[in-house]
């Protein structure tokens, strides 16, 4: 995760995995335009792609919506590593 509020006004994640046939791909989302006066909105959004890494090439785009009331139980759910 890289939190990029003040340089970009964005949070990023970044996971890379394989599928069960060892097919490499990386995730990468975004919450993006995060400004004081729309966290509500920033910080439930998240756009992304997966890409395949062997081939070098998007497979899939997705918007995500994060549920408000769920984000107490989601961010206590952090540990680091």
């Amino acid at each position: 995760m890289h939190l990029l509020y003040f340089t970009d006004a964005k949070i990023r994640y970044t996971f890379d995995f394989r599928d069960d046939k060892g097919t490499p791909f990386r995730y990468v989302g975004e919450k993006i335009n995060i400004r004081p006066w729309n966290l509500h909105r920033t910080h439930t959004t998240c756009y992304g792609t997966i890409t395949d890494l062997e081939a070098d090439r998007e497979i899939s785009k997705s918007i995500v919506y994060f549920d408000l009331a769920s984000m107490p139980s989601f961010a206590a759910s952090f540990r680091l590593a």
